[in-house]
């Protein structure tokens, strides 16, 4: 495993099960704290190691290590006074000032949001060259967070700014109305969310760019007889994802088995064992080296070929199409979309085919 580029080294752990994540973690512990030794003997290792649990389920460890655990009600109420601010005009044009809101946590959706900001303000907090093991709960409820974490910035600049641009133009025609109606119409500018919160998050997106070299661990809880498509499906939506998979542990030996040779093809380190502590095979799978793999675009005698790393990708769902200078991918569940160099763009998506662990686009 190799220090990310940015301040912190991030390591990401998701399994489908609690006993599965307290594992993973104990055994990267382990060889970080091996690491540690090799670099500074005597020093300990929650000098050099932090937590940050996302998963909602506490951890017993072994290890004596700092944990920053997630706390819906704190988050919320820690959010809620920081917006505050920029809706108190909002809130003295509707005479709502005194509003006691609900819990924000308490609606549908904004559990990932919350989860997403804590994440991005802990990782924020931490040391210079500190190593930070972060905990998500189970693929289904982590591929919204990692989203999220991935896009924030760039979601604050598609939906926010918008939307205050609109209000300052709306505002404008409505100047006539506010001295009539005794109105006090808010400010655009004065609406703009935390700079602290477009900072923490530009430094999480950064962080899990697969090019800075972050680490995302997959845990599958495989029953036995679980379809090898079933298990390619959610290999494959973290790279969908745009999100860094560098290695997949298949806990149940009997599935794990009959799948090892189809998954081996898709280049990632991969161990199918059913325990993981104190396991030998564990920690070799472990040292295995991760190679991020950067998007290849190859110029060709007649046009070009782009080839884009997606283990686990099945062909039968796939739909490939150019619009203008990127290229979209899209499945049942998945969107990714790529840009395309700048001197690709007088040419046309042609073709696309899965050359496992690699999707091969030609353009013509």
């Amino acid at each position: 495993m190799t220090p990310s580029l940015g301040r912190s080294r991030l390591i990401v752990v998701c399994g489908d099960t609690p006993q599965q994540r307290r594992q993973l973690i104990e055994a990267l512990l382990r060889r970080l704290d091996r690491q540690h030794r090799k670099l500074q003997p005597g020093a300990p290792l929650n000098r050099a190691v932090r937590m940050v649990d996302l998963s909602g389920e506490p951890l017993l460890l072994s290890a004596d290590v700092e944990v920053t655990r997630f706390r819906p009600r704190d988050v919320a109420a820690a959010v809620w006074r920081e917006l505050q601010e920029p809706l108190a005009p909002w809130l003295a044009l509707l005479q709502l000032e005194g509003l006691d809101p609900r819990p924000p946590w308490a609606f549908p959706g904004l559990d990932a949001v919350l989860r997403c900001l804590f994440w991005a303000d802990a990782l924020a907090s931490q040391p210079d060259s500190t190593t930070v093991l972060v905990v998500l709960p189970p693929l289904p409820q982590a591929l919204p967070i990692l989203r999220l974490a991935r896009r924030g910035p760039e979601l604050l600049e598609s939906l926010w700014l918008p939307l205050l641009g609109w209000w300052g133009e709306t505002r404008q025609r409505l100047s006539h109305l506010e001295l009539v109606l005794r109105l006090h119409l808010p400010e655009a500018g004065g609406l703009q969310l935390s700079e602290r919160w477009r900072g923490d998050l530009d430094r999480l997106a950064a962080a899990l760019d697969p090019a800075n070299g972050c680490e995302l661990v997959l845990a599958i809880a495989a029953e036995a007889g679980l379809d090898l498509a079933l298990i390619q499906n959610r290999i494959a939506a973290l790279p969908l994802s745009d999100l860094p998979l560098s290695r997949v542990w298949i806990q149940d030996r009997e599935t794990a088995d009959g799948a090892e040779g189809p998954l081996a093809r898709f280049g990632l380190p991969l161990l199918s064992a059913a325990e993981l502590v104190h396991d030998p095979e564990g920690a070799a799978w472990l040292d295995q080296p991760v190679v991020q793999r950067p998007v290849e675009w190859r110029q060709l005698p007649a046009g070009g070929c782009c080839r884009l790393f997606l283990p686990g990708l099945q062909p039968s769902d796939l739909e490939v199409h150019q619009v203008n200078d990127t290229i979209v991918l899209e499945t049942a569940e998945h969107r990714l979309v790529l840009a395309m160099p700048k001197d690709w763009v007088q040419w046309d998506c042609h073709a696309a085919r899965v050359v496992s662990p690699w999707l091969e686009i030609d353009f013509l």
